[in-house]
């Protein structure tokens, strides 16, 4: 299993089942069947455009009977020199009603600059206070798509207790007493694994260096004390986030793609 796709794996909620089909991962989050990258298959390889109704038919026999989610969703990461052209799969996935995001795997290849002296602080989350922080900042950034239950605020408990059970930090920037940044930080002991999370800037700092002043101070605190062999993070295809990690260090090496669309689309 490559390091990109692990990482994926040990970011899930604790209650998450992974189960090897050989040339699949089927992976289901019964608790919340609404996490719709929570229940979907990781495929070992890129498919050709035209298994992609074959591949929703086996999401259905995965899920379907289980009642666990309503939305077939698959992914797969390709390192190839010459990764399949966005165009032969977006025609395709328009075609068959899916909805695609492309993302850009990107691992470290050389230390951030030394961490400067700052007005800021930087720290992990610890005390309910922290936490409570955290979450709020969380919540007013991230969109959360599921109004009256919010899907960000289960999500973020479901890394704090990855947290406690010693799997990863949450970090936070302050600046005086309001929190302006925050990311997870996670690691695997046996692969030396670890993976950026949610890297998140509060409206009215962004532009001003916080996600990298953040970044910077995780790395240097844990990546290096840690001993951790790879720091993986994702970011969406062609957005501001893959430029910053480029200039902290990291470099691209594959690319995500992820297709969904609701049940009662497959025909």
């Amino acid at each position: 299993m490559n390091a990109a796709l692990e990482s994926d794996f040990f970011v899930l909620p604790p209650s998450s089942v992974v189960v090897d089909r050989g040339s699949y991962f089927a992976v289901f989050c019964k608790e919340r069947p609404d996490f719709v990258f929570g229940n979907y298959l990781a495929l070992k390889s890129p498919p050709a455009p035209s298994q992609l109704k074959e591949w929703a038919e086996i999401w259905i026999r995965e899920f379907e009977a289980s009642e666990c989610s309503r939305t077939i969703a698959f992914q797969w990461e390709d390192y190839s020199d010459n990764a399949k052209s966005p165009e032969d799969f977006s025609k395709v996935a328009l075609t068959c009603k899916f909805t695609q995001e492309r993302s850009v795997i990107m691992q470290l290849a050389s230390p951030p600059a030394a961490v400067s002296p700052s007005v800021w602080v930087s720290r992990p989350v610890t005390s309910e206070h922290d936490w409570s922080e955290a979450e709020e900042l969380l919540e007013s950034e991230l969109e959360d798509s599921l109004p009256g239950d919010s899907f960000t605020r289960w999500r973020f408990a479901q890394f704090r207790a990855l947290v406690g059970l010693g799997k990863g930090e949450w970090w936070g920037l302050w600046a005086d007493a309001q929190l302006i940044g925050t990311a997870g930080i996670f690691w695997t002991e046996e692969n030396r694994i670890g993976r950026l999370q949610n890297v998140v800037t509060r409206t009215g700092f962004r532009n001003r260096g916080v996600c990298t002043r953040l970044c910077q101070e995780i790395v240097h605190a844990r990546v290096y004390r840690l001993n951790l062999t790879q720091l993986i993070v994702v970011a969406a295809e062609g957005s501001q986030a893959s430029g910053i990690y480029c200039r902290l260090g990291f470099r691209p090496i594959g690319v995500q793609t992820s297709l969904s669309k609701s049940v009662t689309e497959q025909v």
